[in-house]
């Protein structure tokens, strides 16, 4: 029986990452995760929040990663993904789904909203149908947020989707970012690049063009002909699911196995096997099989309530995959749909090494290193960080391995 290095636990961004830096330093590394994940429906950019905030409040990841730890995972985040753009401690331009703007921390740069600050004609390219996208409310935040520029709506439709605008069926933003991807759809856009700039004359200067669902930093055909272009060219980000968030996804699973990682999709990790405070190996279920998979170290990326790690029952609520000993916050919800929830802050303590703890401090599993959403004392929604701890987590729990 083979014995890896290490065994991932979970496909996300935190996972992936963790994935990522121990194939990279040598490591005989395997990845299992029961499905995509949720990166697929993220919108690509990585926050931070208020680190230095943050990194105050007790229990909280942040509070346990030095700001040079952050850094460093930041600076191989931007080595594995050199097409993002971002700055320690400075946020860059976004287009929220509905023409808003915000600060994040680390984007695509196809996502940065920079070139409309010097705009002076915005137009806005709208897909006919596609789901969740209002042109007319779009255009009217675009107004607000950039007063000095002229905004227009040009409508766009394609043949490809001829059926569904026939009958009324809304279009995903993957399902157009999919066929933008192809050579059919790039020679489409192409066309109607080059008769939009030649509509503008000798009107070009200023102009910077709003595109919803290309996902043009993924896919170098795409990011090629955006580069010939003399206009700008801005992503929003989408609503879920997000083409960029999928093509991170493929990305970064792609990065993982070309450096030797071993990718084991739809395999429920549902035990371990432990003793005196270590972990020998997990047991699997994968295509009605049960298998049992041995390494030195184990680092567990599942996710939260709502991503699986942490299984909520009538009567019960446990860590799936290891039991560990979990933090319960002492209410449940609160009033206010969009205000923090405490359920949000369920979890596992660990110490400054990922460990996890038992409530009395002291480690569970000495070759288990907890990194992601799966960690207690935060809620990615109004700590505006899920990125940035799934980052620098993910990261510094690959370094472990």
């Amino acid at each position: 029986m083979i014995v890896w290095d290490g065994i991932i636990v979970g496909g996300g961004l935190a996972g992936l990452v963790a994935g990522i830096t121990a194939a990279e330093r040598g490591k005989q590394v395997l990845l299992v995760a029961e499905g995509v994940g949720s990166l697929s429906f993220a919108s690509g950019a990585v926050d931070f929040g208020d680190f230095y905030a943050l990194k105050d409040k007790p229990g909280h990841p942040f509070s346990l990663i030095s700001e040079d730890q952050a850094i460093e995972a930041i600076a191989k985040w931007q080595e594995i993904c050199p097409f993002y753009k971002g700055s320690w401690g400075r946020g860059e331009l976004v287009l929220t789904p509905l023409g808003e703007t915000r600060l994040a921390g680390y984007l695509p740069n196809s996502l940065s909203a920079e070139p409309l600050q010097d705009a002076t004609h915005i137009i806005l390219i709208a897909p006919q149908g596609l789901k969740d996208f209002f042109p007319g409310l779009f255009a009217s935040n675009l107004e607000i947020n950039f007063p000095h520029a002229f905004v227009t709506i040009k409508p766009l439709k394609v043949e490809e989707f001829e059926s569904h605008y026939r009958l009324g069926k809304s279009i995903l933003a993957t399902d157009y970012g999919r066929y933008w991807a192809s050579q059919e759809g790039s020679d489409y856009l192409r066309w109607f690049f080059l008769e939009t700039i030649r509509e503008l004359g000798n009107l070009k200067d200023g102009v910077v063009l709003v595109f919803p669902g290309l996902s043009a930093s993924f896919e170098p055909r795409l990011h090629e002909l955006l580069a010939s272009l003399k206009v700008s060219i801005v992503e929003p980000t989408i609503l879920p699911p997000s083409p960029i968030g999928r093509d991170l996804y493929q990305f970064l699973r792609k990065k993982f196995k070309d450096l030797g990682g071993e990718f084991l999709i739809s395999g429920k990790a549902k035990a371990a096997v432990m003793e005196e405070g270590y972990c020998h190996s997990i047991l699997l279920q994968s295509q009605r099989k049960n298998f049992e998979l041995k390494a030195k170290n184990f680092v567990l990326a599942t996710g939260g309530v709502f991503g699986g790690g942490i299984q909520v029952g009538p009567r019960s609520i446990r860590e799936a995959v290891f039991d560990c000993p979990l933090f319960l916050p002492k209410g449940w919800t609160e009033d206010g749909f969009l205000g923090p929830q405490p359920y949000a802050l369920t979890g596992i303590e660990v110490d400054n090494n990922l460990h996890p703890l038992h409530s009395d401090g002291q480690i569970y599993l000495n070759n288990v290193f907890v990194c992601g959403r799966t960690l207690a004392h935060w809620d990615p929604w109004t700590d505006y960080c899920g990125g940035g701890v799934a980052l620098t987590t993910g990261y510094l729990a690959g370094v472990k391995v």
